[in-house]
Parts: structure tokens; sequence; C-alpha cells
């Protein structure tokens, strides 16, 4: 078997707000800058599903090459990613549950003096001080 031929899908999530057309020919745009990429059949864009704060995304192409299939799809979402910023469209950042037992992150500390801090700062300034 010598076909070297092979396909990619990339997935991908905007905020629900983002204009799925635009988003659609970024992505194809992306996939036609890639050598590695055959332009027959042409990559495609879908929209494959909609919430309220997400829009999904799935790019297919085929490839000259399926030997470099991990490289390409990081260049393409390297490029994916810079056409989206480049148009002010966002992706979706899903939330990373931690398992159980794993330390909460806490918030740094704040180095703003508290108000009962501030008080008691107040109440030992001299007389000429607090005017």
């Amino acid at each position: 078997h010598r076909n070297l031929l092979g396909r990619i899908v990339i997935k991908m999530s905007t905020l629900a707000d983002a204009d799925p057309k635009q988003v659609i020919e970024l992505l194809e745009a992306a996939a036609a800058e890639q050598d590695t990429i055959l332009q027959q059949p042409k990559p495609f864009a879908t929209l494959d599903a909609f919430a309220t704060d997400k829009l999904d995304f799935s790019l297919r192409a085929t490839l000259t090459d399926v030997n470099s299939g991990a490289k390409v799809q990081s260049a393409m979402r390297i490029a994916i990613l810079r056409r989206l910023r480049d148009a002010g469209i966002y992706g979706v950042i899903q939330p990373v549950a931690l398992p159980p037992g794993y330390p909460q992150i806490m918030p740094a500390p704040t180095l703003a003096p508290q108000p009962a801090q501030l008080a008691a700062i107040a109440s030992n300034l001299p007389p000429s001080a607090k005017a």
C-alpha cells in the first residue's frame, strides 16, 4: 500500500457570539495556506453544534503524507489561532476539574491594607497628620 494520503479533522470551539460564517472562512483559509494539505478535494469546515455559550466547528482536510499528520495538525492549530486572534474571535476555555484530594488553588494574598489596619494606623497618627 503506497498511498500516503490521509485525512485530518481539527475540532475547535468559539464563544457563542462569533460569526459562524467568518469562523468557517478563517478555518478554510488556514488550510489553504498549508503546503501539505491537498486542495482537491478541497478542505472544508463545518459548524457542528451550538449552545448558549459556544459554537463547535470542525475542519476536514486531506494530507499529502499521512506520516506528517501530527506536525501538520500542530501547524494548522497555530495558523487557526493566529487568524482567530487577528479577527478578535476567542475560543472557549474548558474548566479543568481537579481530582478529589488535590489541593485547591488559593488566591494570592492581598497586599493592600484592610479597613481595620487602616483605622489602627490612623488612630496612631499625631493630630497634625490627621488633618
